[in-house]
């Protein structure tokens, strides 16, 4: 409503039925011009639905759509690749990192177990101190102590109880005439096939080069079944293409048959028992070499030479001085291929004519095993039994 049509309404001198008339007329007016102009509106609308319905628009309306899509995805195949490059990144170096922890626990594992060893050979080496003392029957009991408190004083038992050692010495000395510091009856137990830690390992662990793994080829598992149908085994290795040494009492029975087998990659029963190649053992009789009446070695005959894979082992009686660091290579229990190779106390320890003794570690059904002198990698002697003194090996026969 404009201003005019207010002045007219509102004039008094208007009479009242003609204002009433004209506001009827005026708001009608407004109506008829709401009504056109929504008519308007909804005209405008069937005009743009109308447009937006043309196959112009609809083609561009998909070409927008597809263009927005191959962007999409586009985006999304770039945010997976980088995604799976952080992945294989991340994967990397998580291996990287497990790898770094494993190489630092076998490391650490590696110098605890060393450490641990060492000490235990300083002990052992220390008791073997005292009970040498101890068993000296040419020594008085004040003698025994006096020697015990010097070591004592100079640190040399330092990983035994120093303090009751001391105060045992210390009174022994005060009292000469009491046992206080006992006098020991030596042993005449023979020391055990392994002393201290043991020192072998398995063949098939060493590097395929290895002279343990190269040498171990030739060195056999024999089985020996008496006439009871009992079965024993001793380790038995080639002299030549058809014959086989090993300790003279692994044969001293009266057997009913023999068999050598040969294991040309290493025998671990832990594994798969590994591929062997099995020669039966001739009626023959056995030559026996060194025989002293204690022992010696004997030399088999097989029924048919051993194969190409397979040589002989170089012998050579002329090493193995005393102190001569040494290598041995045997069937423990007849179900593993072991070796002893540069161990600290595998070594000649002495000479009694054609026998020494040694400390390389062995164990039951070592008997017959070759014993290698670590500088020309030969066989000294042949591994026969154990004594008080440690294992016993004969001089081989060149």
């Amino acid at each position: 409503m404009n201003p005019d049509d207010i002045g007219i309404l509102s004039n008094a001198d208007i009479p009242e039925s003609i204002r009433a008339k004209i506001a009827e007329q005026i708001v009608g007016a407004g109506d008829r011009e709401a009504q056109r102009a929504l008519e308007a509106k909804r005209l405008a609308a069937e005009r743009t639905k109308f447009l937006w319905n043309t196959p112009v628009v609809a083609a561009i309306a998909g070409l927008l759509t597809l263009t927005a899509t191959f962007v999409f995805e586009r985006l999304t195949a770039k945010d997976e690749t980088v995604n799976t490059i952080t992945l294989e990144q991340v994967r990397t170096e998580l291996e990287q990192s497990e790898a770094r922890l494993k190489q630092e626990l076998e490391l650490a594992a590696s110098e605890n177990l060393a450490r641990l060893e060492a000490e235990a050979k300083e002990r052992e080496f220390q008791y073997e101190i005292v009970r040498s003392e101890l068993t000296n029957a040419e020594k008085s009991n004040a003698e025994r102590a006096a020697v015990l408190l010097f070591l004592v004083r100079a640190g040399v038992l330092s990983t035994l109880n120093e303090d009751e050692l001391r105060e045992m010495a210390e009174q022994q000395i005060e009292r000469p005439d009491a046992t206080i510091i006992p006098q020991l009856t030596p042993s005449p137990q023979n020391l055990g096939g392994i002393v201290g830690f043991d020192d072998s390992g398995l063949v098939s662990g060493f590097d395929i080069d290895h002279p343990a793994r190269q040498l171990a080829r030739s060195v056999g598992r024999l089985k020996i079944m008496n006439a009871n149908q009992a079965v024993s085994m001793c380790t038995a290795f080639l002299v030549s293409k058809d014959q086989i040494a090993t300790a003279r009492h692994c044969v001293d029975q009266e057997y009913q048959r023999m068999r050598f087998e040969l294991f040309p990659d290493g025998f671990d029963a832990t594994i798969s028992g590994g591929e062997f190649e099995t020669y039966e053992v001739s009626n023959t009789p056995a030559t026996i070499y060194r025989g002293d009446g204690r022992g010696g070695y004997a030399v088999l005959t097989l029924e048919q030479p051993v194969g190409d894979a397979f040589q002989p082992l170089a012998t050579d009686p002329s090493t193995g001085a005393e102190g001569a660091r040494l290598g041995v290579i045997y069937f423990r229990f007849g179900s593993e291929q072991r070796a002893v190779w540069g161990a600290p106390d595998c070594k000649v320890l002495k000479w009694e004519n054609d026998l020494f003794y040694h400390l390389c570690d062995t164990g039951a059904g070592t008997s017959g095993s070759p014993i290698i002198d670590l500088e020309t990698n030969a066989v000294v002697a042949v591994h026969t039994r154990r004594s008080e003194f440690g294992g016993v090996a004969y001089r081989v026969v060149d």
